[in-house]
């Protein structure tokens, strides 16, 4: 038996597995310049490094909010991912003076990266509930907060 607050921490959890998945096929198709194999828009540890930042705030909030909250906060989960990601790229680039050269030369890629993690954050949160509702179905769920 787990209670809906279990249940949210571990779906919390579960992009990590698409992210390790991710970086075992990732096969960069270029060449990039010095110093930016890791900020670049397919950069699997730039991923990692903001969803890390995401989900442990998220554990705290889990445990902070109503049930309802959470629900409101699980679907606002992949705007905040992308927007920490860009937070993070043009940050990184800013510094380095570059966010010219990094938004001419790699528009495409970070638009279409744009796109691929918002069809795929939904898609996942969109599961969260129905997986939520099969364990409550099943007998699996307690009421306790």
């Amino acid at each position: 038996m787990t209670t809906p607050r279990a249940f949210y921490r571990a779906a919390a959890l579960g992009p990590f597995v698409g992210l390790a998945i991710a970086a075992a096929l990732d096969r960069p198709s270029e060449e990039l310049p010095e110093g930016w194999s890791w900020v670049y828009p397919t950069s699997i540890t730039r991923g990692l490094m903001v969803y890390a930042l995401l989900a442990a705030w998220l554990w705290i909030e889990i445990g902070r909010r109503p049930l309802a909250g959470i629900r409101r906060l699980v679907w606002l989960t992949p705007l905040l991912y992308v927007a920490l990601g860009w937070l993070l790229m043009l940050g990184l680039s800013l510094v380095r003076g570059e966010v010219g050269e990094l938004w001419t030369e790699h528009t495409g890629a970070i638009l279409l990266r744009l796109a691929v993690h918002l069809a795929v954050g939904y898609g996942y949160v969109g599961l969260v509930p129905l997986a939520l509702g099969a364990i409550r179905e099943g007998g699996g769920l307690t009421d306790a907060p």
